[in-house]
């Protein structure tokens, strides 16, 4: 938890620097890794909004969400091929400068005088997209103080602890994801971050 804590928070030092905050959206492109959950705590922790993103998704999909989100920038490695609108600064986690960047950055909590505005319960924590299955996939955002009721309830029903593991195997683009990876973290459990290549294999998940 510790080293987790501590990566988020460099990383959110970061995105500050670049001007994420309050009412500002972040994307998030990344692989299923460890990474994924860093970059998406660091992104609240700043204030902003991130903008969930498979990269697996097709690459006109892709292009139209961030055509709609115009986020201020997007998180992503160079393998996940993931192309960024003009004008949008790419954060590439596996560029040598970003990782000596994040060694020089600070990896205690952030305060909040080092945020460009205050953290309120309605701003936004993140915006998801429809299917698009009836028309063009629409963004709806989400603000804090939702995700914080609906995880509370989440926990009053199944009750998590320290010693309990959750197995992640939703797509970080649709919203229950929000369940299968903070609702561990706030109660002390651990994540299980299922691979690509296991999150369609019922025998694999199984084992």
């Amino acid at each position: 938890y510790r080293e987790v804590n501590e990566r988020a928070n460099r990383l959110a030092r970061l995105l500050v620097g670049e001007g994420a905050g309050p009412e500002r959206f972040v994307a998030v492109a990344l692989p299923r890794s460890a990474e994924l959950v860093v970059a998406l705590l660091a992104v609240l922790k700043t204030g902003a909004a991130y903008v969930p993103i498979d990269p697996d998704y097709p690459a006109d999909r892709i292009a139209a969400i961030l055509e709609d989100a115009h986020p201020m920038a997007v998180i992503t490695v160079e393998s996940a091929a993931v192309e960024v609108p003009a004008g949008t600064n790419r954060l590439l986690l596996d560029d040598s400068a970003t990782r000596q960047a994040l060694d020089a950055k600070a990896g205690d909590d952030l305060r909040d005088d080092e945020r460009s505005s205050p953290l309120r319960a309605g701003t936004p924590a993140y915006a998801i997209f429809t299917s698009g299955s009836t028309g063009r996939p629409k963004g709806v955002v989400i603000e804090h103080r939702a995700l914080v009721n609906f995880l509370t309830s989440m926990q009053e029903r199944f009750g998590l602890a320290a010693g309990d593991r959750l197995l992640a195997v939703t797509t970080i683009a649709f919203d229950i994801a929000g369940l299968e990876l903070y609702l561990p973290l706030l109660n002390g459990a651990r994540v299980v971050l299922a691979a690509p290549d296991q999150v369609r294999d019922p025998l694999a998940l199984r084992s």
